[in-house]
């Protein structure tokens, strides 16, 4: 998976080769140009194919805005792609246009030359023949720190977590949590699918559970907690993940239970509620439940205020390893009462600008059938 793809007209494939150049030099070597012989489109590939496959598996679209970019139809599809998909869009303008037909939300920035102003040079091949292009500078250093602010890709997690100096990163059998985030590799496909549903999910507010479904020891406790989890809090305008709930024997009110997660997510947000409170909310059942939700719900609006024209973010609920709500030996009623909750928001109209939670479970093959 590449993290950035590069959407250009091919009539400007030198200017496309040095930026991916400049991409590789500073850092980001993960991506895709059709016209790259090693990552790019190979011979006898169906073009479409490649190009569409490679639209979906990336973070990120780099527009290299010219004339003729914005006459294209291809290149327009490929940016409405990206907006659909709510991908990261970054326009680079790399001749003089007319900017009227850009999209004033996305960062901008000049790349042509300008006499009067710095430029930097890039050495790159086209084919065999050496090439150097100029740029901008200052255009190249407000492109380099929008890419930085949008933190693609695990190398913007932190490792060694700050509160874990000796942190191994091998957890042997222990799933990684979301502190591990930068050391969890393999998956970058399924991460980005994941949180492009969750997104579509956010935005279409029909469905609202997503399901991690695999065999034992597969990974799902990993790709939840140290994949999607880490990416949600993140994605703090659209998601607001509170900690993964783990059933065991008593999902309410055990020591990783429903209640426990509700206080930490009432603490992250500056609101104080004992876990006793809690609790005595979760005993009144949905309806205890619902009030909890609602007002963990204005306090994120509270958090937003300055955005009035904002939604909230939708609250996620995390349960890892679902199939522990199917214990014979769970505590008396619990899971029943839990599902009962879950159900109540799961098929509650939206209405009067409350939104429902998305719901987040892993869960083993063998026991999806229960679900």
């Amino acid at each position: 998976m590449a993290q950035i793809f590069i959407s250009h007209k091919s009539e400007n494939a030198k200017e496309a080769l040095a930026i991916k150049q400049w991409l590789k030099d500073n850092g980001w070597g993960d991506v895709f140009l059709d016209l790259d012989g090693k990552s790019g489109i190979n011979q006898g590939e169906r073009w479409k194919i490649a190009l569409r496959n490679a639209k979906e598996s990336c973070e990120a679209v780099l527009c290299l805005v010219s004339p003729a970019w914005l006459e294209s139809n291809e290149c327009q599809n490929e940016y409405r792609y990206a907006e659909e998909y709510d991908k990261k869009i970054f326009y680079a303008l790399i001749k003089p246009c007319d900017t009227q037909k850009l999209h004033s939300e996305w960062q901008r920035c000049e790349l042509f030359v300008d006499n009067d102003l710095a430029q930097k040079t890039i050495d790159f091949k086209f084919g065999e023949i050496p090439i150097k292009y100029a740029f901008r500078s200052d255009g190249l250093e407000r492109l380099r720190s929008g890419l930085e602010k949008a933190r693609i890709g695990a190398k913007y997690f932190p490792w060694p977590p700050d509160k874990d100096k000796d942190r191994a990163p091998y957890r042997g059998l222990k799933p990684l949590e979301a502190i591990d985030a930068a050391v969890f590799f393999g998956r970058d496909v399924e991460i980005l699918e994941g949180m492009e549903t969750l997104l579509d999910m956010r935005r279409k507010g029909i469905e609202h559970l997503l399901v991690i479904l695999g065999a034992s020891g597969s990974g799902k406790s990993s790709f939840m907690r140290a994949g999607l989890l880490p990416r949600l809090e993140r994605a703090g305008r659209e998601f607001f993940p509170m900690q993964a709930i783990r059933p065991s024997n008593s999902v309410l009110f055990g020591d990783e239970g429903l209640a426990s997660a509700l206080a930490q997510a009432f603490d992250s947000v500056g609101l104080k509620k004992s876990l006793g409170s809690i609790e005595q909310q979760l005993d009144n059942g949905p309806q205890g439940f619902n009030g909890l939700l609602t007002d963990l719900e204005q306090q994120l609006k509270n958090r937003n205020a300055d955005e009035p024209d904002s939604l909230p973010p939708s609250i996620v609920i995390p349960i890892d390893q679902a199939e522990e709500l199917f214990n014979l030996d769970s505590a008396s009623g619990e899971s029943e009462k839990f599902f009962a909750m879950l159900a109540s928001q799961l098929t509650e109209t939206e209405a009067s600008g409350k939104r429902r939670p998305i719901v987040l479970l892993t869960i083993r093959s063998d026991r999806h059938d229960h679900l």
